[in-house]
């Protein structure tokens, strides 16, 4: 029996119509120029690492860069009626934070077959307009590819589509394409050194980049969501109290603490004696400091409460509830204890492997174990961004002492 082909080559008809399909939605959904573009006459294969503000950024890269395959998150992949088409462009699906050697193998292939690669290294699309961390293993990937590395830095696309809203908001955004190192030059540079390249051409700040450009967005006063971010009221420290009230304010139910968002994205106050900060990354980072301290002057830190386990299907690409039962998050395991389908099940996954887990604000987060996707929606679906930071927060001591010990 013949192997099967590790990389199929992009089919030019279907990324046509994939290109043409993602030139509408960046005129018309996301108002995009291009600032700079270096790869315009770039033939051959190269290496293309994008910072990652929104889900729909991958349509600014295709709609104006060669043909390019992109490396996705499995979980997105699998949950999509369109993977056929999606594989006739090049797409290569990669579970998050988990790296294969067939998956290593397929990525490899995409450049030995003289095509570029594309990929994001963060992960994840940050739910506070702040870039999410990178991993430390990206500097040995970019140097085992061995090619021409060039970033692609979009702006403007968290405010158009922040993760934790529904709503979109049409205001501007820039996408520039430029050279970061040379493949000769690669060659004498170590992995470390490749990192912070990445590390720094990546990393960006929406609200900072919105005091620069004050671009009004349609609808960009719309908050309803952000409360699943924001879930510390910054004046009672009162968790889970804050709601989104006519669309454009923060109102805390404990104190009555309030912030009205503008067109800007920004937070202002109601009232002379609310504590409003007027970047929400700034309140969030908040938030997630004092999680922080919390979980390390805690001995037995831990996050408890009753939840609905769905499993992904992946003949009909979605997720189905299979289950209930009560979830436990402390810093060694994530476990839950509880029935699933039809099944009385005790199950114990670390939980301090994961940088972080793919997951929607004040709805539900994901975890792999092996083969098995797990969909994990809270009782009280407010406390998942909590829940998730508290994950992020393992996996950081985890890794400090395990730099210690070297």
């Amino acid at each position: 029996m013949k192997n099967k082909k590790k990389f199929k080559k992009p089919n030019s008809f279907v990324y046509a119509i994939y290109r043409l399909c993602s030139k509408v939605i960046s005129r018309v959904k996301l108002n995009l120029k291009v600032t700079r573009n270096e790869l315009k006459k770039k033939k051959g294969p190269f290496l293309l690492v994008a910072n990652h503000e929104s889900f729909i950024d991958f349509v600014s890269l295709g709609a104006y860069l060669p043909k390019l395959s992109f490396v996705v998150s499995r979980s997105f992949y699998n949950t999509l009626p369109i993977q056929k088409l999606m594989s006739s462009i090049g797409v290569i699906p990669k579970q998050q934070f988990q790296t294969t050697p067939k998956d290593l193998m397929r990525m490899k292939e995409v450049v030995k077959n003289n095509l570029p690669l594309a990929i994001y290294p963060a992960g994840l699309m940050t739910e506070q307009g702040v870039s999410t961390p990178i991993p430390e293993s990206t500097g040995k990937f970019v140097k085992w590819m061995d090619q021409d590395v060039y970033v692609a830095k979009i702006r403007g696309t968290y405010l158009s589509k922040p993760k934790w809203s529904k709503t979109w908001r049409k205001g501007k955004s820039t996408l520039e394409v430029y050279k970061l190192i040379d493949k000769e030059d690669l060659k004498n540079l170590t992995s470390e050194q490749v990192y912070a390249l990445v590390e720094k051409e990546l990393g960006f700040n929406a609200y900072q980049d919105q005091e620069q450009n004050m671009i009004k967005f349609k609808n960009g006063d719309n908050v309803e969501g952000l409360d699943g971010v924001l879930y510390k009221c910054p004046k009672c420290n009162k968790e889970f109290t804050i709601i989104a009230k006519n669309k454009n304010t923060l109102t805390c139910t404990n104190c009555g603490n309030s912030s009205v968002a503008d067109k800007y994205g920004f937070l202002n106050k109601t009232k002379e004696d609310d504590i409003v900060f007027k970047h929400p990354s700034d309140w969030a980072s908040k938030i997630e400091n004092e999680l922080v301290s919390e979980i390390a002057s805690t001995e037995n830190f831990e996050l408890a409460d009753d939840c609905q386990i769905l499993l992904l299907n992946a003949k009909k690409r979605k997720y189905q509830f299979a289950g209930q039962g009560r979830v436990t998050l402390n810093k060694e395991w994530l476990m839950f204890d509880g029935e699933i389908n039809g099944q009385k099940i005790k199950k114990q996954i670390s939980s301090n492997q994961y940088p972080s887990l793919p997951f929607t604000p004040n709805s539900h987060f994901e975890i792999q174990d092996g083969e098995i996707s797990y969909r994990i929606k809270l009782k009280n679906a407010v406390a998942t961004t909590k829940w998730i930071w508290a994950i992020k927060c393992f996996y950081e001591m985890n890794k400090a002492k395990t730099d210690q010990a070297v």
